[in-house]
């Protein structure tokens, strides 16, 4: 997660170079700060001679409450709990411990404690992630899901399922990153607590645009750094759709809209954020409701759109997995 610039100087063609997160990449290379540099990344092609839109610097959001007291609307279910004591966190970088029980993490055989890609609980048999974190996955490779997670290998009430059916979307596109979602239908049911719950879902036609949303994961807080040990969570503004196809118009689309688009200056999710949660705090519930998917942007400095799948947009298609794997099981929205 990259809450400050990473002072990069991207020379190459004069070619805007960004990354898809995860663990499946492809080799690039740049001249950055006057160095030939060869990082694992992705291209994406900018429409030549269009601006990005102008950025923002993001509010000091007090979230103290957030996610905690109930709002003046119910939930059909518990979902999009916040774990916070009495102390303020305002625009802090880290999280406190496992303050957002729904995010966890996608780890792989043979090293299922290993988080590759973040991914977010909707129900106690299923997450969400990136089609792109799964779409390599087979032959002997096993999916795990790892919960209750705080500190990368020591956190003593994490633990990992396996996935026992991986719902990759059926028209992703490797190429431009559309459709970029999978549903994960665990093994065993999780067992929710305090700790480990589920986001809630959105209602039909939700528009988050303008709004701020909330990232979180652990991913790099540079560009090509390590992911963290801590997690991290960054604000972020929606931008409008139509701008955001206007700079990637190879990637974003806009008949349907199928994605959301986030930028804020010197704010960015990055290297390892990939699959995870993207969250809108509902003013109604005072619950989070997961909204998005990070997929691909920029290199982690904020100076484009960051693109993510919207959740909104896919909610025909989840719904049709859930059925598919747990008949007549309801996911947790705002009644």
């Amino acid at each position: 997660m990259q809450l400050r610039s990473c002072g990069l100087s991207i020379l190459a063609n004069k070619m805007v170079t960004v990354f898809v997160w995860g663990i499946l990449t492809f080799e690039a290379a740049v001249y950055c700060e006057k160095q030939l540099v060869d990082f694992s990344s992705i291209i994406l092609n900018p429409q030549r001679n269009v601006q990005p839109p102008s950025l923002g610097a993001a509010p000091e959001i007090d979230s103290s409450e957030h996610g905690v007291t109930p709002g003046k609307r119910k939930t059909s279910c518990s979902c999009g709990t916040a774990n916070r004591d009495e102390a303020r966190i305002v625009g802090g970088r880290h999280m406190r411990p496992h303050e957002y029980p729904f995010l966890a993490a996608l780890s792989f055989s043979p090293s299922p404690l290993i988080p590759r890609c973040g991914a977010t609980i909707i129900s106690n048999r299923h997450a969400l992630t990136a089609a792109h974190c799964t779409n390599a996955v087979g032959g002997d490779v096993s999916l795990f899901v790892i919960v209750g997670e705080h500190v990368i290998g020591n956190s003593p009430k994490s633990y990992a399922v396996e996935v026992e059916r991986l719902i990759q979307h059926e028209y992703y596109n490797n190429k431009n990153y559309s459709n970029d979602i999978s549903l994960l239908y665990l093994e065993t049911p999780l067992r929710l607590t305090e700790i480990v719950s589920v986001a809630c879902m959105p209602l039909p036609g939700l528009s988050v645009i303008g709004e701020y949303v909330r990232v979180l994961g652990w991913g790099a807080t540079k560009f090509k750094g390590l992911m963290t040990f801590y997690p991290q969570k960054v604000d972020l503004r929606v931008i409008d759709t139509q701008k955001c196809h206007d700079y990637w118009p190879f990637n974003v689309g806009t008949e349907p809209i199928t994605q959301i688009c986030t930028m804020t200056k010197n704010r960015s999710p990055c290297q390892g954020d990939s699959g995870g949660p993207v969250v809108w705090l509902d003013p109604d519930t005072n619950r989070y409701t997961i909204v998005g998917i990070v997929s691909g942007g920029p290199a982690c400095d904020g100076s484009s759109p960051t693109i993510h799948t919207s959740v909104i947009s896919y909610l025909p298609w989840i719904l049709n997995g859930i059925e598919a794997t747990s008949p007549g099981l309801k996911l947790c929205t705002k009644l």
